[in-house]
C-alpha cells in the first residue's frame, strides 16, 4: 500500500500520465527493487489520484471559506486548433500576510473560433458557486485581448475586470511595429535561421568567437507569439556582430550570393542598436509584473505611467523607426490603460497602488489626479466595518482622555479619515520592501486600510505567473 500511494503521489507531482504504470519497463523496475509487489491497475492508481484531488479540494474550500475577499484570474488557451480552454484560479492573503494561489477549476469553450464574453463570464460565476466564494471577488484579471467583459456580462458580474498587464503590453508592442521594423525583425530571423541550421556556418562562428574573445554564445531565434524574443534575438546579434560578419565574409564558409542575401546592411544594424533598449525596457516591465514573488497589480501603473513619460518618449538620437515606435506604443497603453480617465481613480490596480507603501504617494499623477485617489480611498474606507485594535478599546476613560481624545497619544488611527491621513503621511519605505511584510507589521496602526490592502493587493498583474 505504501508503494502504491507513492507511485500515485509521483504520477501528480510530475505529471505524468496514469497509463505509465501499465508499461513493461515501469513494472520491470518495480519487479526489480519491490519484491512480492503487485503493481496496480491504472483504474487503482486513478481512484487514487481522484481521491487525493478530492482530499485537496475539501481543504482549499476549508481555506476560502475563512479569506473574506480573493481575486480570480481567467487565463484563456488553446491545446489545439478548435480546442479552446479557460482556466480559473484564485488569489488571496492569509491572516499572517502571506500570498496564496489555487487552481480552481479549467473549463472547455465552444470550439466556434470566439469565447463570447457572456460564455467565459458565466463559467466564472459557475466556478464561483461551486467553490463557495460568491461575494468574495474583487477582480478577475483576464489574458484576453478582445475583453470578456460585455456589458451583459458585466451586470451578472459582482467584480471588476482587468486585462493582464502582459496581454496589454503585448498588444502594444504589436500596434507599434512599423512595416520597417517588422522587415528588419524578418531579415534578422533570417540570418539567425541560417546559422542554426547549418552546421558549417555556426561551427565557423564559434571559432570567430574565440579568435575574436566574444562569448561563446549560440544566436537565437524569435519566436512570433512571444515578442520579448525579439530583444533576446537583438541583443544576442549586437553580440555577436563582428563574429557573424567574419563568417559571412569567409567565402571557404559563405558563398558570395548567399552572403547577399543574409547581410544585414548597415542602417539595419543602426535600427537594432537603437531599438534594442527600448524593447528591453519593455520586458523587464513585464518580468517584474510577472514575478511570482512580487506583489504585481500595484506596480502596473507605477510602471504604465514611467514608460509613457519617460522610456518611451522620443531622443534626439533615436531613428525615425524607434521615435514612430515609441509614439506608437505610448497611445496603445494609453487607451488600453486609460490613463486619461475620468474614472481612472476606481481602477483596481490605482486602489492597490495607494495601499502599497511604496507607491501611496501617486507621484505620477497630476495633483487632480492624486485628489480624485485620496478621495476613492476616503471613500472605500470609510464603507468597511473593521474592529479596532484590542489596545484602543476602554471601559472606562480618565479625565485626561476624556478631555485630549482617545487617539492622543496613540500610535493608532481610531477614525476612518485620520486612518488615511497618517497612512499617506507617513514616510514611503525603499522599493525593494515587501508590502505584504510592511502591512503585517504596520497592520495594527491601519486596521481598516490593512483590510482594503488585502483586499486590493491579492490580485495579481498577469493572468498566470512567471510569463517570461
Amino acid at each position: 500500500a505504501e508503494v502504491t500511494e507513492l507511485i500515485s503521489r509521483m504520477i501528480e507531482r510530475d505529471m505524468l500520465p496514469v497509463s505509465v504504470v501499465g508499461g513493461d519497463g515501469f513494472r520491470e523496475l518495480l519487479a526489480h527493487t519491490v519484491h512480492n509487489y503487485k503493481v496496480p491497475s491504472a483504474a487503482d492508481v486513478t481512484r487514487l489520484v481522484e481521491g487525493h484531488f478530492h482530499e485537496k479540494a475539501e481543504e482549499l474550500v476549508a481555506q476560502l471559506a475563512n479569506v473574506e475577499k480573493l481575486a480570480l484570474t481567467a487565463d484563456l488557451w488553446t491545446a489545439l486548433p478548435f480546442q479552446r480552454y479557460v482556466t480559473v484560479s484564485c488569489s488571496f492573503i492569509t491572516a499572517d500576510w502571506q500570498g496564496r494561489s489555487a487552481v480552481l477549476q479549467t473549463h472547455k469553450l465552444p470550439s466556434d473560433g470566439h469565447a463570447p464574453a457572456d460564455g467565459v463570464t458565466g463559467r466564472l460565476l459557475s466556478t464561483v458557486q461551486i467553490w463557495g466564494i460568491a461575494g468574495k471577488v474583487t477582480a478577475c484579471v483576464h489574458n484576453s485581448a478582445r475583453g470578456i467583459s460585455s456589458p451583459q456580462a458585466f451586470i451578472r458580474g459582482t467584480w471588476d475586470y482587468a486585462t493582464c498587464f502582459a496581454t496589454t503590453l503585448q498588444v502594444a508592442v504589436s500596434d507599434g511595429l512599423s512595416e520597417a521594423l517588422v522587415g528588419v525583425i524578418v531579415a534578422a530571423g533570417k540570418l539567425v535561421k541560417h546559422f542554426n541550421r547549418s552546421l558549417l556556418a555556426s561551427e565557423a562562428l564559434e571559432t570567430k568567437q574565440v579568435q575574436m574573445c566574444l562569448p561563446q554564445h549560440a544566436l537565437i531565434q524569435s519566436c512570433k507569439a512571444r515578442w520579448d524574443t525579439i530583444c533576446d534575438m537583438f541583443e544576442r546579434l549586437l553580440e555577436q556582430r563582428w563574429a557573424i560578419k567574419a563568417v559571412l565574409s569567409d567565402r571557404t564558409i559563405t558563398n558570395r550570393q548567399e552572403a547577399q542575401s543574409l547581410e544585414i546592411e548597415d542602417d539595419c544594424w543602426q535600427i537594432i542598436e537603437n531599438f534594442t533598449p527600448v524593447l528591453a525596457t519593455l520586458k523587464w516591465a513585464t518580468t517584474v509584473i510577472s514575478a511570482d514573488t512580487e506583489v504585481s497589480i500595484s506596480n502596473i501603473y507605477p510602471i504604465t505611467f514611467s514608460l509613457i513619460q519617460t522610456h518611451l518618449v522620443p531622443r534626439e538620437n533615436d531613428v525615425e523607426q524607434v521615435s514612430e515606435f515609441k509614439l506608437k506604443v505610448q497611445d496603445s497603453l494609453r487607451n488600453h490603460m486609460e490613463v486619461d480617465s475620468s474614472d481612472l481613480a476606481s481602477k483596481p490596480a490605482l486602489i492597490a497602488s495607494m495601499l502599497d507603501p511604496r507607491h501611496k504617494h501617486l507621484s505620477f499623477l497630476t495633483p487632480t489626479g492624486r485628489l480624485a485617489a485620496k478621495v476613492k480611498l476616503h471613500d472605500l474606507v470609510s464603507k468597511l466595518d473593521v474592529a479596532m485594535p484590542a489596545q484602543l478599546r476602554s471601559d472606562t476613560k480618565n479625565t485626561m482622555m476624556l478631555l485630549l481624545g482617545d487617539n492622543y497619544s496613540s500610535p493608532y488611527a481610531t477614525d476612518s479619515e485620520a486612518q488615511v491621513d497618517y497612512y499617506l503621511r507617513d514616510i514611503a519605505p525603499s522599493l525593494d520592501i515587501n508590502p505584504l511584510e510592511w502591512w503585517r507589521v504596520n497592520g495594527p496602526r491601519f486596521p481598516k486600510l490593512a483590510t482594503l490592502a488585502r483586499h486590493y493587493l491579492c490580485v495579481p498583474g498577469v493572468s498566470l505567473p512567471s510569463l517570461l
